[in-house]
């Protein structure tokens, strides 16, 4: 997990620069860097916070990791969407950059959290 963690991290950093030169640079409106960047940090704690559940389960009763992986996913599901709905009502952001963004970073994610899970579970049933 560790691994993982830290090439998402660094990727998320990364991209932060770049969206901050380009911001800078005026080629990106500050409520677009803004709005970019809210959207980044949901997405970054989402993943985070599922690869967390996932190892603390991973060598777990089933009943255990069910609860940690399909009940996290649902917590988290419920905590991006108020989250997301907070952000859009109450804040000053472009909200299709925001939306655009936040989606496009989801679904990334989540395939990269599929792809990490199905590893981990053959690497499991292997030994």
């Amino acid at each position: 997990m560790k691994k993982i963690s830290l090439y998402i991290s660094i990727g998320f950093v990364i991209s932060f620069i770049i969206l901050f030169i380009l911001a800078s640079y005026d080629i990106l409106s500050e409520r677009i860097f803004v709005s970019a960047s809210y959207a980044g940090i949901i997405n970054l704690l989402n993943i985070l916070l599922s690869l967390l559940l996932f190892n603390y389960s991973y060598k777990k009763s089933n009943k255990v990791f069910l609860v940690s992986v399909l009940g996290g996913m649902g917590a988290r599901m419920i905590i991006i969407l108020l989250t997301v709905f907070m952000i859009i009502k109450f804040l000053n952001i472009d909200i299709y950059a925001f939306i655009f963004v936040f989606f496009v970073l989801y679904f990334a994610l989540l395939l990269i959290e599929v792809l990490y899970f199905n590893r981990c579970m053959k690497l499991k049933t292997d030994k």
